[in-house]
Formats: C-alpha cells, sequence, structure tokens
C-alpha cells in the first residue's frame, strides 16, 4: 500500500457529482464505498483495497463530524473529517474522497451512481443503500472480513472517560405498541396498556438499554387536542409505570402533518418538518440529549414509517402485530423489518436481550 499527499483528491460533493458524470460518459466503471473511517485500522484497509480490486474509480464517501455525532453521540468522531479525508487521500488506491453530512450516504449514491457500491461485512447486503443501489443499475459488493479490529474497540482501549459512556436505546411509538390504538388519543381515561407491555418496559428498564419514546402527534396539528393535553397524558403514563419501577428517559414528539396534508395544519404546525416519521429528527434530537449509539439501538413499531424511520437511522428495527401491525392503509413505506414480534414483551424477550 503506497501513501500520496494529495489533497487535489478531496471534493466537494458537487465536484464529484461533475466528475462521476464525466466517467458514466467515459464508459469507466465508477466505484464508491463509505464510512466514518474515524480510526483507520486494518479493517478499513482491507475495505479500500478489495473496493479499488473491482478496477475502476473508486471515490470514498466520508461522514461529516456532525453526521458522526448524531449517529455514535457527542464522544465521536476522535479525528475531524478534514484530517480523516487526507489521510484517505493519501491512499494510492483511492482516487477522490467526498464528505456527506447525512446519516447514510443514500443522497450522495443518487448523485455519484456508482457502478459498483462496496460496504463492509458488519451491513452487509442487506444495507439501506441496497436497493437504491439496484435501483440506478448498480451493484452491491461486501467486502471480506477482517475479524477483531473496529473504530470503537480501538476507541475503547485509549479513552476511558465519562464522555465516552455512550447508551444503546431502544426507541418505541407510542400508539399500537404500548397502549392499545385509539385514534387521537389525548386523554388518560382512554389510555390502555398491551398486555405484556409494563412486564416488557421492566425488563428494558433493567437492561443497558435507554428506553425512548418517538409519537407522531398530527392530532396536535389539527387543532383536536393541545401540547398540553398531550404532556398531561405522558405525565399519567409515566407515573402509572414508575409504580411498577419502570423508567421512561425520554418522550419525543411530532406534531405535524404530512406534505399532502400539510394545508389542514394549524399555522403554527404547517411546515415541513425533520421529526415526522421516517424522518430522523426525532431520534437524532434523542442521541444528542442522552449520548446513545444509534448504530446499537432499535426502533420498534406497528407502521411501516416505525420501520423506515429506523432503516433511516441505520438502526435495527422491529415490527410488532399489534396496532396496525403495518398494515396501515396510507403512508406506507417500503422498508422490511430485521424482526417480526408478536408484541413488544415479544421483541424484548425473543430478541432484543438475546442478541
Amino acid at each position: 500500500m503506497r501513501f500520496i499527499f494529495n489533497d487535489n483528491k478531496i471534493k466537494s460533493i458537487r465536484e464529484i457529482e461533475a466528475i462521476a458524470k464525466r466517467l458514466h460518459r467515459q464508459n469507466k466503471k465508477v466505484i464508491m464505498t463509505n464510512g466514518s473511517f474515524d480510526l483507520l485500522h486494518i479493517g478499513h484497509v482491507s475495505l479500500l483495497e478489495q473496493a479499488k480490486s473491482f478496477g475502476g474509480i473508486l471515490i470514498i464517501g466520508i461522514n461529516s463530524d456532525s453526521s458522526i455525532r448524531r449517529y455514535k453521540g457527542r464522544g465521536r468522531p476522535v479525528n475531524k473529517e478534514k484530517f480523516r479525508a487526507r489521510i484517505l487521500a493519501s491512499f494510492e488506491c483511492v482516487d477522490y474522497v467526498v464528505v456527506f453530512n447525512d446519516l447514510t450516504p443514500m443522497r450522495l449514491i443518487e448523485r455519484v451512481k456508482p457502478d459498483i457500491f462496496v460496504k463492509s461485512p458488519e451491513y452487509g447486503k442487506d444495507c439501506v443503500e441496497a436497493n437504491l443501489v439496484k435501483k440506478i443499475g448498480g451493484k452491491v459488493k461486501v467486502a471480506n472480513f477482517v475479524k477483531g479490529f473496529s473504530s470503537s474497540d480501538l476507541i475503547k482501549n485509549i479513552i476511558k472517560s465519562e464522555q465516552m459512556d455512550v447508551k444503546p436505546a431502544v426507541f418505541l411509538d407510542r400508539d399500537g405498541v404500548i397502549n392499545v390504538e385509539k385514534d387521537y388519543l389525548c386523554k388518560p381515561k382512554d389510555l390502555e396498556f398491551i398486555k405484556g407491555t409494563v412486564k416488557a418496559l421492566q425488563m428494558l428498564t433493567r437492561s443497558p438499554y435507554k428506553v425512548i419514546i418517538t409519537t407522531g402527534q398530527s392530532g396536535i396539528g389539527r387543532g383536536y387536542y393541545k401540547e398540553k393535553d398531550m404532556k398531561k397524558l405522558h405525565d399519567w403514563m409515566c407515573c402509572q409505570l414508575e409504580k411498577k419501577k419502570v423508567v421512561i428517559d425520554g418522550i419525543y414528539f411530532c406534531p405535524h402533518l404530512g406534505k399532502a396534508e400539510r394545508y389542514k395544519a394549524l399555522p403554527k404546525y404547517r411546515l415541513a418538518c425533520k421529526c415526522r416519521k421516517p424522518n430522523t429528527g426525532m431520534l437524532e434530537q434523542a442521541v444528542l440529549d442522552h449520548n446513545i449509539n444509534l448504530s446499537k439501538s432499535y426502533v420498534i413499531g406497528d407502521k411501516t414509517a416505525d420501520i423506515a424511520t429506523g432503516r433511516n437511522a441505520n438502526t435495527k428495527t422491529i415490527l410488532v402485530k399489534t396496532g396496525y401491525g403495518g398494515k396501515e392503509d396510507k403512508d406506507r413505506y417500503d422498508a422490511a423489518p430485521h424482526y417480526v414480534a408478536e408484541d413488544l414483551l415479544d421483541a424484548v424477550e425473543n430478541y432484543i436481550l438475546k442478541h
């Protein structure tokens, strides 16, 4: 492996898009891979070498400092993006490096349109990018695994500080997962816990996972009830759960409507938000508030919007058969869960705590 210090390899997204278009016109094969590449190790080197071996121009997309913090917590990255980019640009096998700010490289893939997209074995062919790569006519290749090396393991061996005490979380939809689905639920007297839910939450409370509720509350945006009504309901719910020794670490809600119905919302809520599922805004805010590692976390929901949210944030996802059970009539998303459970108790007992 040779190293050539060449900052000319580092390009902006606009520049790399133009370069990729030129390469396609010249019928040259465009290869792409991505990652944080924080503390470089032999696994990274192997990935780069294998990607280049497919024979073409190799473009590396690296996560920005901001996107890594939103994905892995406040303690990351160790190396700033400008240094990570320069290190990668020094590899002879690397032709171009570009920094992107999203959690996943989906929008970068749409611009580059790689012929081959190489993924690490940690995510495999079931990676979130697979469908998009195939849609644009590309192929997904999985690099061989190099055992015993990861940036996370290196950090654990080097840094011993509270800042690195990042926790995994279980993100729970509320209606249809914790309580029985009822349209526009806003009164404590109408909240009914699904059988087994309390036991499942007790198990999660005793586990290493943070317990976070993320719930869509479009009834607020529609004017059916107020934020204070929702808060009163949540206070009552948490009080009941505390009596059962359950701790809810955080509750996040989105009061906005989807694009097609946004005109129906009260003026205060009539905006294009980043929190409405399947956007990842609620999850990203929880990461910053609670120092959560999304890569070790789960999203559990009864709708495909919940599963799509988890997939967009690159978490593990579990669909429960309670509530809508993934069979909602509208706002369906083509998002397959990692696991399908009968209910929350089944998800916790037979999947989360066994993995």
